[in-house]
């Protein structure tokens, strides 16, 4: 016999097979995780736990270098590496969202000819808002920001020298370079900002006596806006771009409903379906709302801005922070907008995917100015990491995150008015004030099929719905969930199967018209997602199916 050939030896290939159908492929090879390993380090960053690997049926994800415990920390990103409105208030954008920017090229050339005039700040005609600079921070931030503009568009610009004392001031400061362009077209370093008067208004001038006076843009661009034109901006510099490392391993497109064709669209299921066109409405209504700012952004740039900030620009951006961002509260911004500005991205850390089957803690640690998150589920040696993103079913995963959890346990099927009323017996009476009474009460919304049979709001929706004429009366028992007669669960129960085998048809249906539709190599990725979120909703419709026979069976 030769070695290798025996039981023993085929029982140990087998169990090999098995593992490596589970284990990811090691990606921290990759050119890409190479460089943003070494962004990350220069931003105090360095991780010895995880490793970028890609995954069967997740994809790209992390895995772990050796085991985890419960309660261990499995990534602590210093707050130097997320990306939040400060990150975008502090960059050269900060100019333009702080300051109305129709009247500051005037000023800025003015300012340009009048070198370290202090009359340059008390002529412009921006005198609206009145912000006292009162600290030297303060001061210097509101310099770099205000010179932001100057550096984009202004003549006769010098490179600052590495001896100036400017460079130790902005960096301790954290005012960096914007995104201007030196006399030979190269991207600045915040070692080199090019900039024409700073250093003498910073000589000349008494910073803790000078009044700023700023024109806000109006309305104030909102959180999610900020961080959206900062994405758009910095992917467009390219290599330019200090955030390249990680923009270059950001997903190139997005499979949430905005981003999915119309026709794979109307293959979603209805409740579904509604959400998505809304989705689509959304971003479109966002992006018009804010051409207005992103015609203020011109001088930044050679190219015309409808090029760059363009609608598909945004809606990448749009899904960018809308599947990758961490919750992270920030102070309120005076020059935003009153929204919530709870987003931060998290490079590296948002490689980790989701699984409904893991729990975590996950928070912004004040003391040690980290975002860090600590495992309560322990995971073996070379296995995907998980996290997760919160107890949702399969149509908000898709439609918040463009994926779709297989045997996800809070996975469901939506029933709506109408199939709630389509399946009812034609003796049934009184049925528009049943209805009233099940919308005064919430019970219209959220009625599911699960893995264990219809919902218990569902079945409640029906007694009260199939309720005979000398029964109504009794319509407050059915919300308390009490039993009025055998017929009223026997007929209720008749109606969930019918309702459960229409499901059932339409989403065979469906797969069918998917199946004859992957021809189509453009749509395949779209086609698959739909594919996958139908056959699992099949799996629950005919689990549903099962345990609705077994009780009916009781009342035959």
């Amino acid at each position: 016999m030769k070695n290798g050939g025996g039981r023993t030896s085929r029982i140990r290939r087998r169990k090999l097979f098995r593992s490596s159908e589970s284990r990811g492929v090691n990606e921290s090879y990759k050119p890409e995780f190479i460089e943003l390993k070494k962004w990350l380090k220069d931003r105090r960053f360095e991780d010895a736990t995880l490793i970028p690997a890609r995954f069967p049926g997740t994809g790209r994800g992390l895995m772990s270098k050796t085991s985890l415990q419960e309660g261990q920390t499995i990534i602590s990103l210093p707050e130097s590496c997320l990306l939040t409105t400060d990150t975008v208030i502090r960059s050269y954008l900060g100019a333009y969202i702080a300051n109305g920017t129709s009247e500051i090229p005037a000023t800025a050339l003015k300012l340009e000819k009048r070198v370290g005039s202090k009359e340059v700040f008390a002529e412009s005609n921006l005198l609206q808002t009145k912000l006292e600079l009162r600290s030297p921070s303060q001061f210097l931030r509101a310099c770099g920001l205000f010179m932001a503009f100057v550096l984009g568009c202004g003549p006769g610009r010098r490179p600052l020298r590495k001896e100036d004392p400017l460079l130790d001031a902005f960096s301790e400061h954290g005012v960096y370079s914007p995104l201007g362009h030196s006399p030979s077209g190269s991207r600045t370093k915040p070692s080199d900002v090019c900039i024409s008067c700073l250093f003498h208004i910073l000589n000349e001038s008494n910073s803790s006596n000078l009044d700023f006076h700023f024109k806000r843009w109006q309305p104030p661009p909102s959180p999610l806006l900020a961080l959206c034109t900062f994405l758009v901006s910095e992917k467009h510099a390219g290599d330019r771009s200090p955030w390249k490392p990680y923009l270059e391993v950001l997903p190139k497109a997005y499979t949430c409903p905005v981003c999915l064709e119309p026709e794979v669209v109307n293959l979603l299921p209805n409740p579904l379906k509604t959400k998505a066109w809304e989705q689509r409405s959304h971003v479109q209504e966002f992006f018009s709302s804010s051409r207005g700012f992103f015609s203020s952004l011109q001088p930044l740039f050679s190219e015309a801005i409808e090029t760059i900030f363009s609608y598909r620009a945004l809606r990448w951006a749009w899904c960018t922070v809308n599947t990758r961002a961490v919750y992270m509260k920030r102070p309120p911004q005076l020059c935003l907008s009153p929204e919530p500005d709870t987003c931060a991205l998290a490079p590296y850390l948002d490689l980790l995917n989701h699984s409904p089957d893991v729990q975590v803690k996950a928070a912004f640690n004040e003391e040690t100015r980290c975002y860090e998150i600590r495992t309560a589920t322990r995971c073996g040696k070379h296995k995907e990491v998980f996290i997760c993103y919160g107890p949702h079913d399969n149509h908000r995963l898709l439609l918040e995150y463009g994926f779709v959890s297989v045997s996800n346990p809070h996975a469901c099927v939506y029933v709506s008015k109408d199939i709630l009323v389509k399946y009812l017996p034609s003796t049934a009476k009184q049925m528009n004030k049943k209805i009233s009474i099940l919308e005064d009460h919430d019970f219209i919304e959220n009625l599911t099929f699960g893995w264990d049979g219809p919902s218990w709001r569902l079945l409640t929706a029906l007694k009260l719905l199939c309720l005979e004429a000398e029964e109504f009366m009794c319509w407050k028992k059915v919300l308390l969930g009490e039993i009025i007669s055998d017929t009223n669960e026997k007929t209720s129960l008749d109606v969930a199967q019918k309702i459960c085998c229409y499901f059932i048809e339409e989403t065979h249906a469906v797969l069918r018209k998917v199946s004859r539709m992957k021809d189509e190599v453009a749509l395949m990725n779209q086609l698959t997602l739909v594919e996958t979120l139908r056959t699992e909703e099949l799996k629950i419709l005919q689990a549903s199916a099962k345990a609705l026979t077994a009780l009916q069976t009781a009342f035959t």
